[in-house]
């Protein structure tokens, strides 16, 4: 069977990432208003609500790594 060269990457996923600096906003309104829904913060940025779930999660995730290192 003949190899298949996989060259698309990232690209080649279909869905577009989220640029940092509109991660970078995301975080920042997470931190000024800790009480704010997900969709507050999603209307407010810009960005969708699962897409605010995803960021809260890996901050929540990262903040446990250091809390138990």
């Amino acid at each position: 069977m003949p190899l298949i060269e996989l060259t698309g990457g990232r690209d080649a996923k279909g869905y577009k990432r989220l640029p940092p600096e509109r991660r970078a906003a995301v975080e920042a309104a997470l931190r000024a208003n800790p009480e704010a829904t997900q969709l507050e913060i999603a209307r407010a940025t810009g960005v969708s609500r699962p897409t605010v779930t995803r960021i809260e999660g890996s901050r929540r995730r990262r903040q446990r790594e250091v809390d138990a290192g």
